[in-house]
């Protein structure tokens, strides 16, 4: 979605105030910190863009008389008189799609910089850049369940098989071909695969 909304959620669009904490939270746990994604004099226009959006939504608040994080067009004239904004809602809005845009690119570098970073699944199985990657290659060989769990995995995550897994995958099955029975194990495990 696009921060550029005529009635923008403050909280929780895109570009708002849960963008910015979350990407600052997933860099902290997943990267160690914002370096490398932010330079310190962008951090700094972040952390004011942060502090101008949590400005717009006290003053929101306060032209509400209650909890409000839908920045629509009829409150749009109040809050820029609440905020000082003498050109009007057009000036408020322009700065904040100006903030907006800055925090959103924030949360595309930091999630696409995790994307790319391996997720350890089960021992041997990891996911990455939206896709299930078998890195053990005799796992499959040892724990014939393995097989179920890699669907299992792609279904629960959302993710696809990769080319390699796939290959893996097919090898296996050829290796199979001659003791084609499957363990109580397996078949518990495709079952509870199924809806």
């Amino acid at each position: 979605s696009s921060p550029f909304r005529v009635e923008p959620n403050i909280k929780e669009g895109a570009g708002a105030l849960r963008d910015f904490q979350t990407s600052r939270w997933l860099a902290q746990v997943a990267l160690g910190s914002l370096k490398g994604i932010a330079s310190e004099r962008e951090m700094n226009l972040l952390d004011g863009a942060a502090e101008f959006l949590a400005r717009v939504r006290a003053a929101l608040h306060a032209v509400c008389g209650r909890g409000n994080d839908i920045l629509s067009v009829d409150r749009q004239e109040a809050v820029a008189e609440a905020l000082g904004f003498s050109q009007g809602p057009q000036a408020l809005m322009a700065e904040y799609y100006a903030h907006a845009e800055r925090i959103a690119a924030l949360y595309h570098r930091v999630s696409d910089a995790c994307m790319e970073m391996p997720l350890q699944v089960e021992p041997g199985i990891v996911a990455q850049r939206g896709k299930v990657d078998i890195r053990d290659h005799d796992l499959l060989l040892r724990d014939s369940e393995a097989v179920v769990r890699v669907f299992g995995h792609c279904v629960e995550l959302g993710l696809e098989l990769s080319g390699k897994t796939t290959a893996i995958l097919q090898s296996y099955i050829g290796v199979r071909k001659a003791k084609p029975t499957a363990g109580r194990g397996v078949l518990r495990a495709f079952a509870e695969l199924l809806p």
